[in-house]
């Protein structure tokens, strides 16, 4: 009996996948208090600033503030006051001030942060996915 000839591997081509983005879950919003009348930050306010910029920072997160006055309706300087407050700590932070948008709603200041844009990778959200079969077992003896 002769042996029977060992089949030729060839190997299999390499397909494409398209890579989903991470999903991040819902935007955090982080609550900033002010008291009636005043517009300097508690450390409480200082360290949900803290959070928020680590988000778009480190993480590359968008991030929301909702400031609010724990008192009665105040006027249009004192908020002012209170938006360059948060700006200028977030700024301290390490946020770029052109990553930060303000909007007023009554008697609410609402912050959103937004990471910086960042470079697409190279391979443009392909990634090629390799067939295992293309590799040589080595007990087969055909190297």
């Amino acid at each position: 009996m002769t042996p029977a000839a060992p089949p030729t591997l060839t190997p299999a081509s390499p397909t494409t996948t398209t890579a989903q983005p991470p999903r991040l879950g819902p935007v955090p919003v982080f609550h900033v208090a002010f008291f009636e009348g005043k517009a300097s930050l508690t450390s409480d306010a200082m360290n949900a600033l803290a959070s928020a910029a680590s988000q778009v920072i480190q993480l590359g997160r968008t991030a929301k503030i909702r400031a609010v006055a724990l008192g009665p309706k105040e006027d249009d300087e004192t908020w002012r006051r209170r938006r360059l407050v948060i700006e200028d700590e977030l700024v301290r932070q390490g946020v770029p001030r052109n990553q930060i948008t303000t909007a007023r709603a009554g008697s609410q200041l609402l912050i959103t942060l937004r990471p910086a844009n960042q470079p697409a990778p190279a391979s443009t959200g392909k990634r090629a996915a390799l067939d295992l079969d293309s590799v040589k077992d080595p007990l087969m003896g055909d190297y």
